[in-house]
């Protein structure tokens, strides 16, 4: 058993330094977030566990995106499990589509239509100094053994691979 999971944790890493180095095939294919989440909702049940409660507020309506399917699950799994972990006693987990207009680049201050997801927790939140640090790569705030440091480095990446933007906000 030991070693089964010690197989399937190693492949976990191994697939996402490949994600992270950009050398993993991605496939980018016209998306429905609505589809794409609705069908992890399963399995995030079973990653986040009992004490989380899952709440989906999938607006209809949501323009397709141009991305990778695999990819696209991976970070939301991967925001999701950050999220179990900011909430030790338990929460609930929103995840969130819409249609936005925001101007991403301050120094292209025009507004653009975009597809915004929102992962969202009511868990312990996070220091500024550790908001500083989210995005870079190995950075990890659980104990050895317990995350690669590659979650939201690599969402980042894939954020801005495909032309997007990430933001976290912690209070």
């Amino acid at each position: 058993l030991e070693i089964n999971m010690a197989g399937e944790s190693a492949a976990r890493l191994t697939r996402q330094l490949l994600a992270f180095s950009r050398k993993q095939l991605i496939e980018p294919t016209l998306l429905d977030l609505k589809e794409v989440i609705s069908n992890l909702r399963g399995m995030l049940g079973r990653i986040i566990g009992e004490d989380v409660e899952i709440v989906l507020n999938l607006r209809p309506g949501v323009a397709p995106v141009l991305a990778d399917s695999g990819q696209m699950e991976q970070i939301v799994v991967n925001l999701a499990v950050n999220s179990r972990d900011a909430m030790p006693h338990g929460g609930t987990l929103t995840i969130e589509t819409a249609n936005v207009t925001m101007a991403i680049d301050p120094n292209e201050p025009v507004p653009t239509p975009q597809i915004m997801i929102v992962v969202a927790d009511n868990g312990t939140g996070m220091t500024r100094e550790v908001l500083q640090r989210v995005f870079e790569p190995f950075f990890t705030t659980k104990p050895v053994g317990k995350g690669s440091g590659l979650g939201l480095s690599m969402v980042h990446g894939f954020a801005k691979q495909s032309g997007g933007h990430i933001e976290i906000d912690s209070h």
